[in-house]
């Protein structure tokens, strides 16, 4: 039988918080590894870039959500030149944007 899933997160938790934070987690993977080109050093060039450890390089590069925090992904972000504003729009929820 074929289940339907929103998200491939919704293999890794029955917590509906927790699956969020892995989705925002790995969009903002995304948004720091787009550019990587791998190459010769290629994670000891992205973890000088980010001020990083190459193990947290490694991490993210490899997509290991759960070694990665999101203090280090939002510092990366802002590192690249990323910065993120927020809009109320409704009392029960917040519009974040992240822009660079």
């Amino acid at each position: 039988m074929l289940t339907q899933v929103a998200s491939p997160f919704d293999f890794l938790s029955e917590d509906p918080v927790e699956r969020k934070v892995l989705q925002l987690k790995a969009d903002y993977l995304i948004l720091l590894t787009m550019d990587y080109d791998g190459g010769a050093n290629g994670v000891i060039r992205f973890a000088r870039e980010l001020e990083i450890t190459e193990q947290e390089a490694r991490a993210m590069l490899t997509g290991d959500l759960g070694a990665i925090n999101m203090d280090l992904l939002l510092s990366c972000l802002f590192r690249k030149g990323y910065s993120m504003t927020r809009q109320l729009v409704h009392s029960d929820m917040m519009n974040m944007q992240l822009s660079r």
